[in-house]
């Protein structure tokens, strides 16, 4: 099966509370699914840290302390830093209009506010 969901990112004061309930999910999380999910993202506009890029952690697929497994899946910059400072990059991915990536979603990741330019981007999903 495969989802498609088209989505803009504005620049705009808006909460982050605000964003996320509009599944603009500024904050990191990891998506608890079936294991046979799989997203591939394209931007259709440049993209780059100010313009809403995704953010990731790499390695973080398998590296939860069980205090992130026992909670929610949404956890604050603060906390994931100083738990994945040991060998953990936090990703920035950051493209022209027209370039993509593919990602297991079990990691945590978020897509960054945008500050300066408005970010447009194709996500699908197979499952």
């Amino acid at each position: 099966m495969c989802r498609l969901r088209l989505q803009w990112s504005f620049v705009a004061t808006a909460s982050d509370r605000y964003r996320d309930a509009n599944w603009h999910t500024v904050t990191f999380h990891y998506d608890v699914q079936d294991l046979d999910i799989l997203y591939v993202i394209f931007y259709l506009t440049d993209t780059d840290r100010n313009s809403g890029a995704h953010e990731l952690i790499t390695g973080s697929h398998d590296a939860k302390s069980m205090k992130f497994l026992l909670s929610s899946a949404r956890r604050d910059d603060v906390s994931l830093r100083a738990h994945y400072k040991n060998g953990r990059a936090f990703q920035i991915i950051e493209g022209k209009a027209g370039s993509g990536f593919i990602e297991d979603t079990s990691c945590f990741h978020r897509a960054r506010i945008p500050v300066s330019a408005p970010r447009l981007a194709l996500q699908l999903r197979y499952s």
